[in-house]
Formats: structure tokens, sequence, C-alpha cells
């Protein structure tokens, strides 16, 4: 991989697992809801996925930016 390309991976890299950023916190939940989908489509299939569904839920309700920003509803 070129360098440049490596470089720019490694900062968004290093972004995502810092979780600071909005993009960060969206590409968090948008793990958590794949995550969650996932589990219900085992579920639907006739597989016990009610644990991984119910620590999903928890994750999602967890989610949101840091506390004192402002940004979060409710």
């Amino acid at each position: 991989m070129p360098s440049e390309v490596a470089k720019a991976v490694q900062e968004l890299t290093a972004e995502y697992e810092a979780n600071e950023t909005p993009e960060a916190r969206m590409a968090h939940d948008a793990n958590r809801c794949e995550t969650l989908l996932q589990a219900m489509e085992y579920q639907a299939q006739g597989y016990d996925a009610q644990a991984w569904c119910d620590t999903s839920i928890a994750a999602a309700h967890r989610c949101g930016p840091p506390a004192g920003t402002g940004d979060r509803l409710g």
C-alpha cells in the first residue's frame, strides 16, 4: 500500500478508535445497528440470539456524544 494511503488509513482508524468526532460516533452507532440487525436475522431463522440482541440494544442505549457536549437530544 502506498505510504500516503497507509497514513490516511491509520489516521482514520485512530479517529474511529478515539470515538471523539461526530463521524466516529456515527460509525460506531452504524456498527451497533448492523450487529443488532444480524442478530435479528439469526433469530428469524430460528437461532437463539436473544443475548446478542440484548447486548446490542444495551450498547445502542449508551451511544451518543460525550456528556456535556449539548449534542444529545432528550
